[in-house]
């Protein structure tokens, strides 16, 4: 079906009347426009997933793959434009005075890691249920469902199963490893995120609450983990950590590929998370883009410990010295 057809079809749902006539329209324009009454009319999505856009049934459908890539692609627009704007560093001022409030305030008043973890924990459902409120779709097969996109596979949002383990978890090695891994990465990828707003500044939307408030709040909390202790960063450490960043690269390589009609790209292995980066762009091609992702993140992971790797060794050398001396 030519693309006036559609134009006519559309508009005949909308004023119940058939225009004779239309100016021609570029193909750009049609994909924009079928977006758009797309949303009025979820009841009609087209249940094959293909690209296409189609009248059925005197209604604008269109196709899984196309309604997701253009909400997606609507949304990496918005922060790259969006980037160390006016109101990108009004939400970096509000994240740091959260995070330096409440640094305070659980350092003042002593909060254990159980107590801690309860405010992280609300922090999250705020998080979950402000995603179930702004990235609902319509369904391909009638209804609404979650966008693929905004299920919580990015590494940050990986976090939140973390919270809850250490939170309601018992102790032993399992939780001081998830303890470990969740110190580093968290602080990493919270920061970026708070950084580079993938999500948008837009304070009328409610994404952007959700990304700003929630990272800022998984910052906090990695630091109380960091500021108490109850974090270990020693080297053996660093190997496992990295060992368990590079198993969730490979598993979510498989998501995404999964999940690929909808261009999803957690934990950015499909593409960059913006264009124009200067270092983390495919210029080179894929291949290269990924090898430069994972040199980075396994770099950044490495310099985070280092300290910690140096105050053990100080540690151990001290302990040795003082074994020598006691003899």
């Amino acid at each position: 079906m030519g693309m006036q057809q559609i134009f006519f079809a559309a508009a005949e749902n909308l004023s119940g009347k058939r225009h004779r006539s239309c100016p021609a329209f570029n193909p750009t324009f049609y994909t924009t426009f079928a977006m758009a009454f797309a949303s009025i009319y979820p009841a009609g999505m087209a249940a094959d997933g293909g690209e296409n856009v189609v009248v059925r049934d005197k209604k604008l459908v269109v196709g899984a793959h196309a309604w997701y890539s253009g909400q997606r692609d609507k949304k990496q627009t918005a922060g790259e434009r969006e980037m160390f704007t006016a109101e990108h560093l009004i939400w970096m001022v509000l994240c740091a005075a959260f995070i330096a409030g409440m640094t305070v305030l659980s350092t003042k008043k002593r909060w254990s890691l159980r107590q801690a973890g309860y405010v992280m924990t609300a922090i999250c459902a705020f998080s979950e249920v402000s995603k179930v409120m702004s990235e609902m779709r319509a369904s391909p097969a009638g209804g609404m469902a979650l966008d693929p996109g905004a299920l919580p596979f990015h590494l940050c949002s990986l976090m939140l199963f973390g919270v809850l383990y250490i939170t309601f978890g018992r102790e032993g090695r399992a939780r001081q490893a998830v303890i470990s891994f969740l110190a580093v990465m968290g602080t990493l990828g919270s920061f970026c995120a708070i950084m580079i707003p993938t999500n948008g500044t837009d304070f009328t939307r409610i994404y952007a609450y959700q990304c700003f408030v929630y990272h800022a709040g998984l910052l906090w909390f990695c630091l109380h983990l960091l500021l108490s202790g109850r974090a270990e960063l020693g080297a053996k450490a660093l190997v496992r950590n990295l060992g368990l960043l590079l198993a969730l690269t490979f598993a979510m390589l498989y998501v995404n590929g999964a999940l690929s009609a909808y261009g999803t790209n957690f934990m950015y292995v499909v593409r960059p998370p913006m264009e124009g980066l200067p270092f983390l762009n495919l210029d080179r091609g894929w291949y290269v883009y990924l090898l430069r992702l994972m040199l980075l993140g396994a770099g950044l992971v490495t310099l985070f410990h280092l300290p910690f790797i140096l105050r053990e060794r100080k540690k151990k050398r001290e302990a040795a010295g003082a074994g020598r001396s006691g003899k």
